[in-house]
């Protein structure tokens, strides 16, 4: 469930808990961590913020050189 959102809209971990309500706050840190391990999510920082984006996604990448 987590990838399939991220690959449409990256989220904010506190956006992702709000959500995911079902599943408490440590599970989906949990679930990000372990995604993460496996190259299908990554976060991107925007504006100061930290977000977690599908590894897919361009949402947000600065133009390359």
């Amino acid at each position: 469930a987590i990838v399939e959102i991220l690959a449409r809209h990256p989220m904010s971990l506190e956006e992702l808990v709000q959500a995911l309500e079902r599943w408490g706050p440590g599970d989906v840190g949990q679930a990000l961590a372990s995604l993460a391990r496996d190259g299908r999510v990554r976060t991107v920082t925007r504006m100061g913020r930290e977000f977690w984006s599908g590894v897919e996604a361009k949402y947000g990448e600065p133009p390359g050189p």
